[in-house]
């Protein structure tokens, strides 16, 4: 009889090591999944909450963007931007759509400024990672009505000492409306 005990312990000492393992790699994959960078998350992460976050910016990804996929390595910067957007004549609901991926490791900046002027027509405050905006106003409106070249500065900022980290130029095409 002991020999029966004694083989019952051990599948019962199998067993439970067995589940024990398959609960501690279920825990840690949770664990992993839930630190992975907040990628799907309707959050903004604690070291993006900072004072300047602009007010126009929602949370998620940019409506009918693609997912960005893998995370930026800290050298890399990745955004979204219409090169062509479109004002009324007093330069209100602009369709700018900006986005700052989730996967970004900085804040972003955005400043508008028409060709050969140094005014600046459009500047964004803070905008966090999984933040975009959708619809803003010119600060300055051109004159009439009409296409104008203007040049996108796309600032990456440190979140933890908000210094500026490098600066991406992509030329837009402003358009007033009649």
């Amino acid at each position: 009889m002991s020999v029966r005990y004694r083989s019952r312990s051990r599948t019962n000492l199998f067993l439970v090591l067995v589940l024990s393992l398959f609960c501690i790699l279920l825990i840690g994959f949770g664990v992993f999944l839930f630190f992975r960078g907040g990628i799907d998350r309707n959050e903004i992460q604690r070291i993006y909450q900072v004072e300047g976050l602009d007010p126009a910016a929602k949370i998620g990804r940019l409506p009918g963007s693609e997912n960005v996929g893998q995370p930026a390595s800290e050298t890399d910067f990745v955004y979204q931007l219409n090169t062509a957007p479109s004002f009324t004549r007093n330069g209100k609901d602009g369709e700018l759509l900006i986005g700052n991926p989730a996967v970004n490791q900085y804040l972003m900046v955005v400043e508008i400024r028409l060709e050969g002027s140094e005014s600046v027509c459009y500047q964004s405050q803070f905008i966090a990672p999984n933040q975009y905006i959708e619809k803003a106003s010119l600060k300055l409106i051109p004159g009439s009505p009409g296409a104008y070249p203007a040049t996108a500065y796309i600032n990456a900022v440190d979140p933890q000492t908000l210094d500026l980290v490098g600066t991406l130029e992509t030329p837009v095409t402003v358009t007033i409306q009649e």
